[in-house]
């Protein structure tokens, strides 16, 4: 992969897929060069829901994480951390 994205979730069932949706509508190969880690912080929306569905839709880029804490910078150390056991 030469793209990652780590997207904290948190309640954005209102603009998600827009989001997902615009990441893979760029010109670069989805399949083959982007991989998308989205790290839920325990939405209270329909956010883990649309998650799981990009996820059974792209399972070789699409990673789904489970926070128990709402909290952004825990998400984002979460998301490098699924990197980091990714790549190595």
């Amino acid at each position: 992969m030469l793209f990652s994205i780590v997207m904290p979730v948190y309640n954005a069932d209102t603009y998600l897929n827009e989001a997902i949706e615009s990441i893979l509508r760029q010109s670069l190969d989805f399949k083959k060069n982007v991989e998308i880690i989205l790290i839920d912080n325990n939405s209270d929306d329909n956010s883990l829901e649309i998650c799981n569905y990009y996820l059974r839709k792209y399972p070789n880029n699409i990673k789904v994480r489970k926070i128990e804490e709402p909290n952004v910078s825990v998400a984002r150390n979460v998301g490098i951390k699924e990197l980091y056991l990714i790549n190595i």
